[in-house]
């Protein structure tokens, strides 16, 4: 066998062994258990996907939206979907690429994204809502309530990303690694090693202010949503750094009410980013939660239910001397 023959082969080997691990470990994962026990959970048939989301209770209607990292899903509501419930027609839809939700190869996007909750917002939840959108799917929303002031009344924003996306040579080292995770096989490979449970449980470590805010089976539940077939295409534009969006300018022709909601402890968005949101916009306030990561309600979610009940009881209270005015 000549040099290049051995090679081929051996390469051919390698691609074949690739494949054997992607499909066990797909295989292992199993199907993804329902994140929320509260409610139902229905299907809508958007454009680019089917989007599965969860439904529950009477009065005005408030949406929820899930992070976007590896293994999303509208589980991070697990602790305050059935208690808001109790007061809000509540709306938690598992994002496309995420969750229940379809999960095409597609080239996401903040654009795809930011359509996503302009549509679900219209067609499903039909009309005018609070709404509580974590980390960067804070941006998506505040986009579409920028384009669309009439469909939200009030905003709570849980550890936005920087108010002005920053590209330079971290982006073009994430961007590659995103491509490369893209990638039929060897990409595969490396996503699955990247959503190991060892790495999903340093994760949480770094997201949670207090270790004892999330347990093995929170560990388990990220690494099976991450594995669910096709769950890499969503996480690598998030890896990549394409889902990023400078809202500085939406942020500040937001006239509803906006609360940003901190960690003092948050890691990879950290308090500080705070100062870029509250100088671009005087209707912006701001609460901190000490002694707390950036899932402030994850870990204290008593504490932040009672917050938003607050918030937007106020804000309903307040509604009609705005008209008045």
């Amino acid at each position: 066998m000549t040099r290049t023959a051995q090679i081929a082969a051996g390469t051919g080997l390698t691609l074949a062994g690739l494949a054997g691990i992607n499909a066990l470990v797909g295989s292992r994962s199993g199907r993804l258990p329902e994140a929320l026990a509260e409610g139902e959970r229905r299907e809508y048939a958007w454009r680019h996907g089917r989007v599965s989301y969860q439904v529950a209770g009477e009065g005005i209607p408030l949406l929820l939206l899930h992070g976007t990292y590896a293994g999303a899903s509208n589980y991070e509501w697990r602790r305050n979907f059935g208690p808001l419930a109790e007061g809000y027609r509540v709306y938690a839809p598992d994002l496309l690429g995420f969750g229940h939700s379809d999960r095409p190869a597609l080239a996401y996007s903040d654009d795809l994204y930011t359509d996503l909750v302009h549509d679900f917002t219209r067609d499903v939840v039909c009309d005018a809502c609070f709404a509580i959108a974590d980390s960067y799917s804070s941006s998506f929303l505040i986009a579409d309530a920028a384009a669309n002031p009439c469909c939200y009344l009030s905003l709570i924003l849980i550890c936005p990303p920087p108010i002005e996306a920053r590209n330079g040579t971290m982006g073009l080292g994430a961007r590659a690694f995103g491509a490369l995770l893209r990638a039929p096989l060897v990409g595969t490979a490396l996503y699955h090693r990247v959503v190991s449970c060892a790495n999903i449980e340093a994760e949480l470590s770094k997201v949670y202010g207090r270790r004892e805010a999330f347990d093995e089976d929170t560990v388990r539940y990220y690494h099976r949503s991450s594995h669910q077939p096709g769950a890499k295409w969503a996480a690598s534009a998030f890896i990549a750094g394409v889902l990023k969006r400078d809202v500085r300018g939406e942020f500040r022709s937001l006239q509803m009410p906006v609360l940003l909601v901190w960690g003092d402890e948050a890691a990879y968005t950290p308090v500080s980013n705070a100062a870029g949101y509250l100088a671009a916009n005087p209707h912006a306030e701001l609460r901190v939660f000490p002694e707390c990561g950036s899932l402030p309600h994850e870990e204290y979610p008593e504490q932040f239910n009672e917050l938003v009940q607050a918030r937007f009881q106020v804000v309903v209270e307040e509604a009609p001397l705005a008209a008045a005015a």
